[in-house]
């Protein structure tokens, strides 16, 4: 059974009680409830591998056909809450949750990394005891994500890099979290080079590999994992932060078409260009028709 779905909302048999199992939670859980009023069973939360040895000690069965409601989800589910989340998840949502209240209080609307909002990044990292404050471009990621989605700190828990191809990264999560650390600094920040921005992150690995055991070493990312991962970024986010908000706007704002001509010479376009001659100055003027 290497290849397998469990069923969304089926009708199940467990130890001789009809329940009902329900899809998993954030933190991965799928959760057996009784199937209605008249059974008598307390919500028990499961993994799929403890799912998948129930179902070969079968003690779980399914009760098919018929037994699968996919609208129940709707009626009966709610939605996450902040609790629901591992607990590594949710102190990071609520970490970053600090620093976007911490900026807005102050009336912090700009993503540009000036030294005022370093600032108040700093003051808020010292108010948490934080040792690594995030960087500018970070906070301003996370203000957008929690206003977009209407969910508030629940936004603002960590997602593994790749999660929308099915699958956890390979790289560990402090190797993305070292990548993420040089990109600001490096890459965004101090407007190096892609290979600068992985010199640094080698060299970072390299420090820390000398404290760990040789089974649990960091893997140095490729020059083309650490591009990938710059261009996930906001293409607007990474202009504010390499080259400031001003060119930011100037190089996104929106123009209009030009005149746009329908007929021979209709539209003539005329240069003018000053000459500096030995005797005077003269002005040569030349005009092309569209």
């Amino acid at each position: 059974m290497n290849r397998f779905t469990w069923l969304r909302n089926p009708l199940v048999k467990f130890d001789d009680k009809n329940l009902r199992l329900v899809p998993p939670n954030p933190a991965g859980k799928w959760c057996l409830i009784a199937a209605d009023e008249t059974t008598e069973f307390s919500p028990v939360e499961l993994s799929e591998g403890e799912l998948a040895v129930l179902y070969i000690e079968r003690r779980l069965s399914f009760r098919l056909p018929g037994g699968y409601d996919p609208t129940l989800l709707k009626r009966e589910r709610l939605g996450p809450t902040i609790d629901d989340l591992p607990e590594a998840q949710k102190k990071e949502a609520i970490r970053r949750n600090s620093y976007v209240k911490g900026l807005q209080d102050a009336g912090c609307k700009s993503c540009s990394p000036s030294a005022i909002t370093k600032l108040l990044i700093e003051e808020v990292a010292r108010e948490l005891g934080d040792p690594c404050p995030p960087h500018p471009i970070s906070v301003y990621r996370w203000a957008r994500r929690s206003a977009q989605s209407g969910r508030g700190v629940l936004s603002l828990r960590r997602k593994s890099w790749g999660t929308n191809t099915g699958r956890d990264h390979r790289m560990s999560e402090r190797t993305v979290e070292i990548i993420d650390q040089c990109i600001d600094n490096i890459y965004l920040e101090g407007r190096e080079s892609g290979e600068a921005t992985r010199l640094e992150v080698m060299r970072i690995i390299a420090n820390e590999n000398l404290s760990l055991p040789p089974t649990k070493q960091l893997v140095a990312p490729s020059l083309a994992t650490i591009y990938r991962m710059i261009n996930g970024r906001d293409a607007y986010e990474r202009a504010v932060a390499r080259y400031g908000e001003d060119e930011a706007n100037r190089r996104f704002r929106h123009s209009k078409a030009g005149f746009r001509a329908t007929r021979p010479n209709e539209r003539v376009e005329v240069d003018h260009t000053p000459l500096d001659l030995p005797s005077s100055t003269v002005t040569l003027a030349s005009a092309c028709f569209c």
